[in-house]
């Protein structure tokens, strides 16, 4: 312990670039170990200079020796070890990764026991590289997120002296995984959807006990204790959404931009036959079901661009028509047709109001007036300072905490605002480690959608508490606040992952990584 401490306090006085990165090395906490540290070759020829690595317990630090003077520079951004994937370049794809972006049951919330079998696997599968290698044996290091500055391959002396780096990473990856986990991954089904038939969407019912899956190829459903089992109920092509309306008895479905509404227990017989739906709309990009003055309503999307003289040329070209559909026991019926200034890409229902997430940021909607303005205060100069900074934002989704404030998601940072479009606690953010693409909430927690990782914060304090790694991940269920479903490619079987997040503990607090 205390030669750790000295060696702690030696690498903080030589470091002399530690703040390159917004991650806190602290070096001097109590409860800071290098667990493993050595010199790695640059490149795999002979003159290839030297680097430090330093593997401590919460970050990898490559280091650059200053020549004739005892400082360190950092070679590359500290890695958090739950971004961090390193793999064998050498090897077969097959074999090469050890941290993988892959299946459940190989990421940050399985088993312990799963992870040790796949190291165990890959670990034997390097005998067929047991030889007499000049050059040195390779490894690269990939910092998951933007910060990332791309793969950096550094190279071991000996064949042993890699695995055992491998082993120790891996280890100490997963101490600090379980030590802080949120979720479980959940596999639902890991063999039915594919390249050739991608799963889309996911709609629930029966309180979690049903599922009905939209795909490529048709609409699918799976039944509780059904295994890997699904069984096609419609048979039609493109279909990018579901949704359910229980009390109603009512599914809804896109495909193809389509909207198709049909009777739920139609659609769910074991009677063989044509299973005919109601077509809703047509030529509609995407649509969301939700509650205004407790009515169930569908507010589907369209994308327009009408007829423009001379003078209208001046104005923008795209405008978006959105039809908001009163549910009732026949189907649907309009109820008003409302126009929107730029291209929608999401839409929050709340009381008497439709937020709508677009190129020209958060915007909100009176159904009473139709009258369209921004959700954020114009004259609230905290917001126009933070906006200013971030010029290309793109709005994606709103959570309401139970304080009554509003959780702003943008694809870059998100923010609180209060009823009054104001922000509060204008000290405080989320930066996000990737770009999301799309978000879930299960309080206190939301779920960012990376397309290589999920990443997982508490909206008080914003602290990143876990990271889940995967291939070409998506979300199933955009903007859901109790379940949350999403997908993932398994490259080594070439099939989908479709997994939900389960709560390990929802009354244990947790803390930051």
């Amino acid at each position: 312990k205390t030669e750790n401490r000295f060696n702690l306090q030696l690498l903080d006085e030589r470091l002399i670039n530690k703040h390159i990165s917004s991650l806190d090395l602290d070096l001097q906490a109590d409860n800071r170990q290098i667990i493993m540290k050595g010199t790695w070759k640059k490149g795999s020829g002979p003159e290839s200079s030297d680097v430090l690595v330093y593997l401590l317990d919460h970050c990898l630090l490559i280091i650059k020796p200053k020549q004739n003077e005892e400082k360190y520079k950092l070679y590359r951004k500290p890695i958090p070890l739950a971004l961090l994937s390193i793999s064998f370049p050498d090897q077969t794809k097959r074999a090469s990764t050890i941290i993988p972006l892959g299946r459940p049951s190989n990421v940050s919330s399985c088993p312990t026991d799963t992870v040790q079998n796949n190291a165990t696997t890959i670990s034997s599968t390097t005998s067929a590289t047991n030889h007499n290698n000049k050059n040195g044996y390779p490894i690269s290091f990939v910092h998951l997120g933007k910060q990332s500055s791309g793969p950096m391959t550094l190279y071991a002396p000996t064949l042993a002296g890699r695995k055992q780096w491998a082993d120790k990473i891996e280890g100490q990856r997963r101490a600090l995984v379980e030590k802080h986990k949120v979720f479980n991954v959940q596999p639902i089904n890991e063999s039915f959807f594919s390249a050739f038939n991608k799963v889309n969407c996911i709609a629930v019912f029966e309180n979690g006990k049903s599922l009905v899956l939209g795909g490529d190829q048709g609409v699918y459903l799976k039944k509780e204790g059904s295994g890997d089992e699904l069984i096609r109920i419609l048979a039609m092509d493109k279909v990018s959404q579901i949704d359910i309306i229980e009390q109603s008895n009512l599914i809804l479905v896109l495909a193809d931009k389509i909207l198709y509404a049909y009777s739920l227990d139609t659609l769910l017989s074991t009677e063989t036959g044509i299973k005919r739906g109601r077509k809703i709309s047509s030529h509609v990009s995407f649509f969301k079901v939700g509650k205004i003055w407790d009515n169930a309503m569908s507010c589907t999307i369209h994308a327009l661009e009408p007829y423009e003289n001379t003078e209208s040329k001046k104005k923008h070209k795209h405008k978006n028509f959105g039809r908001l559909i009163r549910g009732n026991n026949e189907a649907f019926k309009v109820y008003k047709d409302l126009y929107m200034p730029g291209e929608a890409s999401s839409i929050q229902f709340f009381r008497n109001i439709i937020c709508v997430g677009s190129e020209r940021g958060f915007l909100m909607v009176n159904l009473s007036s139709a009258e369209v303005q921004s959700v954020l205060d114009p004259n609230d100069d905290s917001n126009n300072a933070l906006l200013a900074q971030h010029e290309y934002m793109k709005p994606i989704s709103m959570f309401r905490h139970k304080d009554g404030n509003i959780l702003l998601c943008y694809n870059e940072l998100a923010f609180y605002i209060d009823k009054k479009g104001k922000r509060v606690r204008k000290d405080w953010c989320i930066s996000w480690e990737g770009s999301p693409t799309a978000f879930s909430f299960r309080f206190p927690y939301v779920v960012a959608f990376n397309t290589n990782f999920i990443e997982v914060r508490h909206i008080d304090t914003g602290d990143l508490l876990q990271v889940i790694p995967g291939n070409n991940i998506r979300c199933l269920r955009p903007d859901s606040t109790d379940r949350i479903h999403g997908v993932m490619d398994d490259r080594l079987a070439g099939s989908e992952v479709i997994f939900e997040l389960k709560l390990v503990d929802p009354h244990r607090r947790k803390i930051s990584m």
